[in-house]
């Protein structure tokens, strides 16, 4: 028969306090974190401000000129979807092997 020596059981209360302590740090940084808000920055504004400069002359490049429209899409004359979309059309897989 074995001896079996009884050890007494205790908790091991450095990793308690070491979770604890994280979960306290974790909830002071975020408490800290959203008790701020978001923080505003104006622009500061210098002068006057000019309206855009558009040069239309970009318009009149022979390049855009040999542009053609889109031909566009033809309406689909297909049949959509099938009756039962959840069954496959492909041939069934064996279910017993064959040696």
């Amino acid at each position: 028969m074995a001896i079996v020596f009884a050890k007494p059981k205790r908790k091991d209360f450095y990793q308690i306090i070491l979770g604890v302590a994280f979960i306290i740090l974790v909830i002071i940084f975020l408490f800290l974190l959203f008790k701020r808000g978001p923080e505003i920055i104006l622009p500061k504004l210098t002068g006057e401000i000019h309206p855009p400069q558009i040069n239309f002359e970009h318009l009149d490049n022979p390049l855009l000129k040999k542009l053609e429209p889109y031909p566009g899409v033809e309406e689909f004359t297909g049949i959509l979807g099938r009756e039962i979309p959840f069954i496959s059309t492909s041939p069934a897989l064996p279910t017993t092997p064959s040696f």
